[in-house]
């Protein structure tokens, strides 16, 4: 048994990098959230380390994908580079979910940071300055589309609390819920600024959408390390782009070269 636990203990000191690589990037990346809501009135000290911290969740993820991409190359026997690439492959496939996710924490923080601003210029034309002005949807400008789920509310996405706060009185808000409030129109949004008002409103994050979105850009990543594409989910923004660009070279150098390494003359040698 003590054999049997050495050779454990071995294999997972061999890869430890990769698993608490994983781990920490997606403890920043469920912690992302908590740089968006600090107060203005911080002091500079501790605001140079949210910034730190912002620069260091989005740095600590590439660099580990680059680090594990060239160990994926390295020259050991051909079952000890088999092993190394699935470990290097998995490791990757999950700090770019993590990536993805923070990225969604952010521009849906901006998006609704900015629809709100919009949308309530409307109200005030449609209440002061010309009660016929017609209140115009906002288009999203979120990182990735078809992302349904939202991580931050905002007047044309609300909280869980606002919709069972309207749910007592008809269905209407309920099914909207359901439905990810995608059918929400002028009047409904004006309903949302006018209660709103009333109670304060804010931008909450939503953590009951948490596993939904993070699925997602799981599965988003898979799709980019496989090449496959199927559209189902698409970055939108440049920096996303520019995220996504990055996994699928680094999908495709692995795929084409270290695999084509690893089974090119496929024997077992010796490690010296």
């Amino acid at each position: 048994m003590s054999i049997f636990l050495k050779k454990i203990l071995n294999y997972l000191n061999q890869y430890k990098l990769i698993y608490i690589g994983v781990i920490i990037c997606n403890i920043g990346a469920f912690s992302f959230y908590k740089i968006l809501k600090i107060s203005k009135d911080i002091g500079f000290w501790y605001e140079l380390m949210l910034v730190l911290f912002f620069l260091l969740s989005f740095l600590v993820p590439i660099t580990l994908s680059i680090v594990f991409t060239i160990r994926s190359f390295s020259n050991k026997s051909k079952i000890r580079l088999l092993i190394d690439i699935i470990h290097n492959y998995a490791g990757i496939l999950f700090i770019f979910s993590a990536l993805y996710f923070q990225l969604a924490v952010l521009s849906d923080r901006i998006d609704a940071y900015r629809k709100d601003r919009i949308y309530n210029a409307q109200y005030k034309t449609i209440k002061e300055i010309n009660p016929d002005y017609e209140m115009i949807k906002v288009a999203d400008r979120r990182a990735f589309r078809g992302i349904e789920r939202k991580l931050w509310s905002s007047y044309d996405y609300p909280s869980r609390q606002f919709v069972e706060s309207q749910n007592d009185s008809t269905n209407h808000w309920f099914f909207l819920g359901l439905n990810n409030f995608q059918d929400i129109n002028s009047a409904d949004i004006q309903q949302v600024i006018a209660v709103s008002s009333i109670h304060g409103h804010q931008n909450n994050y939503l953590k009951a959408n948490i596993p939904e979105v993070y699925i997602d850009c799981l599965y988003f990543s898979i799709i980019c390390m496989a090449t496959v594409g199927f559209g189902d989910i698409s970055p939108a923004l440049w920096y996303a782009k520019i995220f996504v660009s990055m996994e699928v070279i680094i999908g495709l150098s692995i795929f084409v070269f270290a695999i084509g390494m690893l089974f090119s003359d496929f024997h077992e040698t010796k490690e010296r």
